[in-house]
């Protein structure tokens, strides 16, 4: 059971989850937004309706976004994280999520989710470098790793997977050292550190994170579970064994759940309806020539 304002209400089984589209980057492309559908299905294998989350929209907009989901994933993606459209929309977001400790809104962010959220709750001014752009790596998991509540419900068979195998996929240049970390007292009060990743320079970064209050529930990840079971361009090296499908399953599951937890107001079927992406057409956007590509397939603004 869950409770809202004192009142008992049961686990949403039909959770509604945000994700935050962001700018197109190919030429030609000025104010065209986009959703890369593997995170759609990511969060649909879990049983979760996702609800698309527009850039460039009033305080109002994202406002209502926040009360009418239970829950948001801010995603991986390519953007300038103090001017972007897709910044201004996850400050907004995650200021309303907040506004309501009461109801543990929980947000997911991965890749550069995680590096908005990170810059976001803290005073630094920039991500580290990191030399980890298209690898897929093991996970240095830190002591409070099994106790958190994101893996503390896991089958120790996947813990050994995500120590011993490298099923977490890194597709970035930017990072969160440790040393920004410790010399950072806003995110040592609100996050601790599940795991560490280094890359072939030294540099030391946080790979895995969650927020020490329930209340206020954020799940980061500097790598990208999605992308096991739902990008396959040959080019990349991107893990599709068996075991690196079972974690991406296990968080896509983890994060649905804890969306179950939150009461929503009742809206109108219509109004439910009409806020879902089953209402638009994704576009096949795989290179048919051999030339690497990004993403299997994605909504556009235009379509959206």
């Amino acid at each position: 059971m869950i409770k809202h304002n004192g009142v008992s209400h049961g686990l949403q089984d039909r959770p509604l989850v945000g994700l935050l589209a962001q700018e197109y980057w190919h030429t030609g492309s000025v104010n065209q937004s986009y959703i890369a559908v593997s995170y759609v299905k990511y969060l649909e294998s879990a049983g979760a309706r996702v609800v698309p989350v527009m850039i460039n929209e009033t305080d109002e907009y994202y406002k209502q976004i926040i009360a009418k989901t239970n829950g948001l994933l801010i995603p991986g993606g390519g953007q300038d994280l103090h001017t972007s459209g897709f910044a201004q929309a996850g400050a907004q977001l995650l200021k309303y999520a907040h506004a309501n400790a009461t109801r543990s809104y929980p947000i997911w962010t991965t890749c550069l989710g995680f590096e908005l959220v990170s810059l976001l709750m803290s005073k630094i001014p920039e991500m580290g470098a990191c030399d980890t752009n298209d690898v897929a790596l093991t996970l240095n998991m830190t002591a409070d790793f099994k106790a958190s509540r994101m893996f503390a419900g896991a089958d120790p068979a996947l813990i050994e997977i995500l120590q011993k195998e490298p099923v977490t996929y890194n597709h970035h240049i930017k990072c969160l050292t440790i040393d920004q970390y410790n010399s950072s007292p806003e995110l040592n009060s609100e996050f601790k550190i599940l795991s560490t990743n280094t890359d072939p320079k030294g540099v030391k970064f946080v790979s895995t994170w969650e927020s020490l209050s329930p209340e206020r529930p954020i799940y980061g990840v500097q790598w990208h579970p999605e992308k096991n079971s739902y990008e396959f361009d040959a080019h990349k090296h991107i893990p599709h064994t068996a075991n690196a499908i079972l974690v991406g399953q296990y968080l896509a599951d983890f994060f649905v759940n804890e969306c179950r937890k939150v009461w929503t107001p009742a809206i109108s079927q219509k109004d439910e309806m009409d806020m879902l992406i089953y209402n638009y057409q994704p576009r096949y956007m795989a290179s048919k020539t051999g030339k690497p590509y990004t993403y299997e397939q994605i909504y556009f603004e235009n379509i959206l």
